[in-house]
């Protein structure tokens, strides 16, 4: 499937907010992208993140690569994510040159396409003492329907929600053992307010979303964002703010490797650069949710240096009912060892 950012807006106008009022539709959204703030990483104050252990999913590339450059300015406890172990070594090596001396570097193999790997990573990283901040940052765009051959879910929705899932239940552990308020950031898009649900409950969208001829490529993805937003709000309902805060993010539209499967026609590469954000500015994003986030925006979406209040699609009454039957429908999902260790009734909350 030939996509270009051509294709997309024409798509974007085809929404059904697009020509309302509604704030959270594609020409407001292209408004913000063009009006506000673009941050970089000299606007950043970093001594929230001094002495603190951070991991960072999703790392080895666009807005979470430059995350952890950023972040490694801080002198903090970095921990990074790769696929294989040879880009782990690359990134370790390319983050530590430059950083500040009190910074440290440490890489973790993981790959969310996998159920297999997801559950390595999560015995793996239980021997730490504990996590202060975490950032979920893994996802893709695909334009071609693409099956996980291991889990046997399209790919899209494996790494930008099923993993994410997963990764935040595994990591809260570590999270509420840190002397500090833990921290733990998912990220997702203001484009989850596209979303065009019909599904009152996970286990039916899930499986429409994994039928190849229900949903094109931008479909499963709003609709995969939309469930980040909706996990992150379960979550802050379901912990102790005091203990732990969540909330998801936003970078807004950046020129990364995440639309590689678009093509690259004349025109779809000069409106990139009018529009899209740098990964730097998509990653301060990021680190200004961290330091910012506290009780009083739990649940929310932090997009264009600022915390939203739920978009209409996240507090409508079908979003209300897929995000309180998540945590027992996903259960029914996971495979036997990962499940072992999803146990949230359990966690000190």
């Amino acid at each position: 499937m030939s996509v270009s950012s051509f294709h997309m807006i024409k798509f974007a106008l085809s929404n059904p907010a697009a020509f309302s009022l509604d704030p959270d539709g594609p020409i407001p959204f292209v408004y913000r992208l063009i009006t506000a703030k673009r941050l970089s990483a000299t606007d950043l104050d970093l001594t929230p993140f001094r002495g603190k252990r951070i991991l960072i999913v999703g790392s080895s590339s666009g807005c979470g690569l430059e995350c952890a450059r950023i972040l490694a300015q801080a002198g903090c406890h970095l921990i990074i994510t790769a696929r294989n172990e040879s880009r782990g070594e690359e990134m370790v090596e390319e983050l530590r040159n430059g950083a500040h001396h009190d910074t440290t570097v440490k890489a973790m193999t993981l790959d969310a396409a996998y159920f297999e790997s997801l559950h390595r990573f999560g015995a793996d990283v239980q021997r730490l003492s504990h996590l202060d901040m975490v950032v979920l940052n893994a996802g893709v765009y695909r334009t071609d329907y693409t099956i996980c051959p291991e889990t046997g879910w399209e790919e899209t929705l494996q790494i930008n929600f099923i993993s994410t899932y997963i990764l935040s239940l595994l990591l809260l552990p570590l999270l509420l053992k840190s002397p500090v308020q833990g921290r733990l950031l998912l990220v997702s898009s203001e484009a989850h307010a596209w979303a065009d649900i019909e599904n009152h409950n996970l286990h039916d969208l899930l499986h429409s979303l994994n039928n190849p001829d229900k949903y094109n490529c931008y479909d499963r993805y709003h609709a995969s964002k939309f469930l980040v937003v909706l996990w992150a709000q379960e979550l802050s309902h379901r912990l102790d703010p005091q203990k732990v805060l969540v909330a998801s993010v936003s970078p807004g539209y950046c020129l990364t490797g995440l639309f590689r499967d678009f093509n690259t026609k004349t025109f779809s590469y000069w409106l990139e650069r009018i529009f899209c954000r740098s990964a730097e500015n998509g990653a301060c994003e990021y680190v200004a949710a961290l330091a910012n986030l506290d009780t009083t925006s739990v649940g929310r979406l932090f997009a264009n240096t600022t915390f939203y209040p739920p978009s209409r699609a996240a507090s409508s009454e079908i979003a209300g009912k897929i995000r309180t039957s998540m945590y027992q429908n996903m259960a029914v999902i996971m495979p036997g060892p990962i499940s072992v260790l999803l146990q949230l009734d359990q966690l000190d909350v």
